[in-house]
C-alpha cells in the first residue's frame, strides 16, 4: 500500500480480503472510490500504470508523489 492517498484497485481489494470481507469486484471497487471522491487515471511517470487518487489532486500531483516516493 503506498503512504499516500494514491493507489492502485487491487491494493483496496486486498485490504478487504486482509480484512475478512471478502474481495469485492472491479466495479464494486471501483464505486467504492469514486463515492470516495477519487478518480482514475493511467500515470505514465514511474510507469504506466492505472491508479487512483483524489479527484482534487490533479495528474501531474500524483505522478510527481509517485516519482519522489515510489513505495508501490
Amino acid at each position: 500500500r503506498h503512504s499516500t492517498k494514491i493507489l492502485k484497485l487491487e491494493e483496496l481489494q486486498a485490504e478487504f480480503v486482509s480484512a475478512k470481507m471478502g474481495k469485492p469486484g472491479n466495479t464494486a471497487a471501483a464505486d467504492l472510490l469514486k463515492s470516495c471522491g477519487y478518480r482514475m487515471e493511467i500515470l505514465t511517470k514511474p510507469s504506466q500504470l492505472r491508479w487512483w487518487f483524489p479527484a482534487s489532486m490533479s495528474k501531474a500531483e500524483a505522478e510527481a508523489i509517485l516519482e519522489a516516493k515510489p513505495d508501490f
